[in-house]
């Protein structure tokens, strides 16, 4: 908190750092030291951070920072609290501070609200008692032996679903993090293939069930019979089952449904009669037929006569 109250300081609230910034500390421009107590740090500082740091310790200017700063990975804490790998956006305490001096909290769209770095230290801690990351949802960390008791009662199985949850995320933004995971031999969520027909994908994609109602199938294919030939299959429209179901919909809502389904009785019953009619003309026809050859036969048989 010191080094980024500083930093704003110095900046002018601008917490534009560069994720490898490390505390650093120039000669003669340190308060309160000599020249000669300001070089010894930096020998001392050379040799405990510039295996390590490498070039990084002069990766960026800045402040004149104390002494006691030196060496501080600024730039990595940024990184970390931005992203949500340590727990300081989600504390109210450490939220406000940061507020306060007008801290750049970064794209909202790119924090984890899971603190992945605790995170990781349970699950490495279940995975070395455990030997595997099945870890039930309901799991919270215990206290007793030889469970850690800085992690009791912490919800590592809740955290585990979350984690899940967010798979092709973290894949999309922070590969790095789906990698340690990996390492650990996490277990995500089975991806499983579909089964459904091409058909059935596309009609659960328009109405939310696979295969349509037989309602529709009945609107759209009254005569089904006529599809009995492999020559001619019937084919589904998706554009008219959706205004079918729209029409199905309207009937509904203004309370005409009962009176379109008693015109489909009245068309029934009309078809009916219709054909019963064309049956007693078939019949007429054939009584007059076999009349008319009654009398053929007997005005042949007067003629012989």
């Amino acid at each position: 908190m010191e080094a980024l109250t500083i930093w704003g300081k110095h900046t002018d609230g601008n917490f534009v750092i560069d994720s490898e910034y490390v505390v650093s500390i120039a000669p003669n421009e340190t308060p309160g030291y000599s020249k000669d107590d300001t070089a010894s740090l930096l020998e001392l500082v050379d040799d405990k951070f510039d295996n390590y740091f490498g070039n990084r310790l002069e990766s960026q200017p800045g402040p004149n920072w104390p002494p006691h700063l030196v060496g501080l990975e600024l730039g990595s804490i940024v990184r970390r609290i931005r992203e949500g790998d340590v727990e300081v956006r989600n504390d109210p305490n450490k939220r406000k501070r940061l507020n306060d001096i007008n801290f750049d909290w970064g794209d909202a769209d790119l924090y984890l609200d899971i603190p992945f770095e605790k995170a990781m230290c349970a699950l490495f801690t279940y995975y070395q008692i455990r030997g595997d990351l099945f870890v039930y949802e309901d799991f919270v960390m215990p206290g007793d032996d030889p469970w850690p008791r800085v992690l009791q009662g912490y919800p590592l199985g809740k955290i585990v679903y979350q984690l899940r949850e967010k798979q092709l995320w973290l894949e999309e933004h922070y590969p790095e993090k789906k990698s340690m995971l990996d390492m650990l031999e996490f277990v995500w969520f089975p991806r499983y293939e579909s089964r459904l027909s091409a058909f059935e994908e596309e009609h659960m994609l328009r109405f939310g069930t696979p295969q349509p109602s037989i309602e529709v199938l009945e609107m759209m294919f009254p005569h089904p019979e006529d599809y009995w030939e492999d020559n001619n299959p019937p084919v589904f429209n998706f554009t008219l089952a959706e205004e079918l179901i729209d029409f199905q919909i309207d009937r509904i809502e203004t309370g005409t449904e009962e009176d379109w389904e008693d015109d489909v009785e009245f068309e029934d019953e009309t078809e009916e009669e219709s054909d019963d009619g064309v049956e007693n003309v078939c019949f007429l026809l054939l009584f007059v037929s076999l009349f008319l050859t009654f009398l053929i036969i007997r005005l042949l048989l007067f003629v012989e006569r």
